[in-house]
């Protein structure tokens, strides 16, 4: 008897009392009710929204970004043969990364159900200026970071080294969220979704270099494809100072699962002979990629025509951070590793109607 008592207690209180019209009714912890009353409005829509319009928003963005990768070195100075040599202090060198513009796109749909939201986001950036250029004499000191593996005898010397680095990138985001006020200036949007992603980076090195008193020629050719598709999640916030004013902070975390695949071709030349290929390989690879994305600025919204329509306009600055992205191949067989970074200002225009 005692047993059933507590049983009875623990249901009831596991039961949630209503009191709607007067009448009163007992609703399970979580259960979903037509009764509104039940579970008020707690946190309202922060939309935006417009008036007797059909739910649809697009936007656009113009990037003028740059994209920078670990570990790309392809020559160092202050390095000589010769033993006996003294040679003044050198330095590894990178390709000098450079800024370049692209652009995204998106179309959304602000959906009935409790004001949530889905949009889709398609970005293209691709920076293929990225170069270098190293030059030496016997004396200056030169080494490049991929060579032949051959005897170098103390009269031999690299007289210069060139690089260029690449990368064509390109993805597609989908969000669904709800965007919803927290406080009378405060708005958040969590979301979930998918990240997909396909990604071309190109690593070109040229040497030439004095071997056995003959002209000798040297070229790397270095090309790393992925793809990949992944959860993606995070939050958008809006810290608004006025009306229309606004600040914003946007956080994404992904996980993308993919597929890459290096392929390295070197070719090798000296004198008038010739040219031989001492390395042809290609290697493949199932990475998972985690992804951070972060983005901050200032945002500007209007409505116009009795606010059937609205525009927003924002600028700001934006990071992605792409984990070990960097699949080539110093070595036979073995990857350099490094972590792929773009970044740089971003400016959207949006439109609901």
């Amino acid at each position: 008897m005692i047993r059933k008592s507590i049983l009875a207690s623990l249901s009831l209180i596991c039961m949630t009392q209503v009191s709607a019209d007067g009448s009163t009714m007992q609703i399970p912890e979580g259960k979903i009710t037509d009764y509104h009353c039940i579970h008020p409005d707690i946190t309202p829509s922060a939309g935006p929204g417009v008036v007797d319009g059909f739910g649809v928003f697009i936007a656009g963005d113009y990037l003028y970004w740059t994209a920078r990768e670990d570990n790309l070195q392809y020559a160092s100075t202050g390095f000589s043969n010769d033993p006996a040599l003294s040679v003044p202090q050198g330095e590894s060198k990178s390709p000098k990364f450079h800024y370049t513009s692209g652009f995204k796109t998106t179309l959304g749909f602000n959906l009935g159900h409790d004001s949530w939201s889905s949009n889709f986001t398609y970005t293209w950036f691709q920076n293929n200026n990225n170069r270098g250029k190293l030059t030496g004499n016997y004396a200056a000191g030169l080494t490049p970071s991929i060579f032949p593996s051959i005897d170098l005898t103390v009269d031999d010397y690299f007289k210069s080294a060139t690089t260029v680095w690449g990368i064509h990138f390109n993805s597609v985001d989908w969000e669904f969220g709800r965007n919803c006020y927290i406080s009378k200036y405060l708005s958040i949007k969590p979301f979930l979704g998918l990240k997909g992603s396909w990604q071309k980076q190109i690593f070109n090195n040229s040497y030439k270099a004095i071997v056995s008193d003959l002209a000798t020629n040297y070229v790397s050719k270095n090309s790393n494809f992925f793809w990949g598709v992944g959860i993606r999640l995070g939050m958008s916030t809006s810290w608004h100072l006025s009306e229309s004013w606004s600040f914003y902070g946007d956080l994404g975390l992904s996980a993308v699962w993919g597929y890459t695949k290096t392929k390295r071709v070197d070719t090798y030349g000296i004198g008038s002979g010739a040219d031989v290929s001492p390395v042809n390989e290609i290697t493949r690879g199932n990475p998972l990629s985690p992804v951070l994305e972060l983005g901050m600025g200032l945002r500007k919204d209007v409505w116009f025509h009795h606010d059937r329509v609205h525009v927003g306009a924002q600028v700001g600055w934006e990071e992605q951070v792409w984990w070990d992205q960097n699949r080539f191949s110093a070595e036979r067989g073995v990857q350099r590793g490094g972590n792929l970074f773009l970044q740089g200002l971003t400016a959207r225009l949006r439109f609901d109607f």
